[in-house]
């Protein structure tokens, strides 16, 4: 039954940059972000209020995870929906893989763990920066002895995409330390509305809304692609990431980082008939040997336990 839920969630994951894509071709990016955070907050909301769970009731836990929520889904997907309109879906979930290795990382500052850092996790955490450079390496002008960014909006759109990894990150270690405040549902209702007010904001200050007619293929197209997005995506699967990691641990549950690019890829070759050029195959190459070596726990009777140095999501034993 794992096995059917890992899978099933990389597929649903791997599927989003396809809907992101199809979503900011026709809407404006910000509002469409604020949409998919919207559509996942009414959810969680709707089975917060049937299942009869408690609200927290101090401000301080209110007011954290509505942080976490801008942290954690408001900026990166308001940098996510804007880079996709300027690179692939499979480029996007190439970049997106990056996040356990900024985790890995943001959990030796943040956490003040440096102990937890091995010789293992460190070569795998360079050989990941190493990946990501010969990603980006076409994309940069060489000058005599240098290498300095081009101005163009493919460029700024890579950078706005490994930023949203590094956002990934920083709220995954800071969700670590929140503990297990309040059950999962809950966290993604409350986060969500943080994220909403977030998006909106930003949209109303810098977008202006030219919908096209309700009744196009595109439109219809976009509308499908954000309800897969705020359903599917954010809200069951955060459940089945939540279900996975109380059932197989976070380490086992977190190598889906492995599958969502494949499924990407496929998808963005099926659709666009797009293939990721050689340094973005190479570049993932490394991404993925480099997590191999995060991951990887050795063959002793310990390695089924889950790893203390990748963080837990608080309350993944109460998500049902």
């Amino acid at each position: 039954m794992n096995l059917v839920l890992f899978l099933l969630l990389a597929l649903i994951w791997g599927g989003s940059f396809l809907a992101i894509k199809l979503v900011v071709e026709v809407w404006p990016v910000f509002a469409a972000a604020a949409t998919r955070v919207w559509i996942a907050t009414l959810v969680a909301v709707f089975f917060v209020i049937w299942q009869q769970r408690t609200w927290p009731r101090q401000f301080k836990v209110w007011f954290a995870f509505l942080g976490l929520g801008i942290l954690g889904m408001g900026l990166p997907w308001a940098l996510l929906f804007w880079g996709q309109q300027h690179v692939a879906p499979a480029l996007s979930s190439i970049l997106n893989s990056s996040v356990p290795i900024f985790v890995v990382l943001l959990s030796a500052i943040l956490l003040r763990r440096v102990e937890l850092l091995s010789w293992q996790k460190c070569l795998g955490v360079g050989v990941g920066f190493v990946g990501i450079f010969v990603i980006f390496y076409p994309a940069l002008g060489p000058v005599p002895g240098l290498l300095v960014f081009k101005s163009d909006e493919t460029l700024l759109a890579m950078v706005a995409i490994l930023c949203m990894a590094i956002s990934y990150a920083a709220h995954i270690v800071l969700l670590k330390r929140m503990g297990g405040v309040i059950t999962m549902v809950e966290t993604l209702a409350i986060q969500g509305i943080g994220a909403f007010v977030f998006l909106l904001l930003i949209s109303l200050a810098f977008e202006t809304y030219r919908w096209p007619p309700l009744w196009s293929v595109d439109s219809l197209k976009a509308i499908l692609s954000l309800l897969y997005l705020g359903i599917l995506s954010t809200y069951l699967g955060w459940r089945l990431f939540f279900r996975l990691i109380d059932s197989i641990g976070a380490v086992r549950a977190g190598a889906v980082t492995f599958l969502v690019p494949l499924v990407a890829i496929v998808l963005d070759l099926f659709y666009y008939g797009v293939w990721p050029r050689w340094n973005q195959m190479g570049g993932t190459a490394l991404i993925f040997f480099g997590l191999s070596m995060i991951h990887y726990q050795g063959l002793s009777r310990h390695s089924l336990a889950p790893d203390s140095s990748y963080p837990q999501t608080p309350a993944a034993g109460k998500i049902l």
